[in-house]
């Protein structure tokens, strides 16, 4: 917790809990095609929780850096983004 957070991971195959890292709460159980680590992702805050697998997990992220290489800038002013590999469409 309090870690910078460059990244957005996506659960592909399992599942992962988010909690709170020194009480043990949990917030959420998350499994296949959810994502977690967005808040800091796209405030570019430190990490609020800790996620944690409870079965095997097949996930994949990516970082700040690889979104904007991947982003487009368009005219009205809205980024898209393209799919590539694992990577799933954003708008913003």
């Amino acid at each position: 917790m309090n870690d910078p957070s460059n990244r957005i991971y996506f659960i592909i195959k399992g599942q992962v809990i988010i909690l709170h890292s020194e009480t043990g709460i949990i917030y959420k159980e998350l499994e296949d095609d959810e994502y977690f680590g967005e808040i800091g992702f796209f405030s570019k805050s430190n990490r609020l929780a800790a996620a944690e697998s409870i079965s095997f997990v097949n996930i994949t992220h990516l970082s700040y850096g690889e979104f904007f290489k991947l982003a487009v800038y368009e005219e009205n002013k809205e980024f898209e983004v393209i799919i590539i590999s694992n990577y799933f469409i954003v708008n913003i």
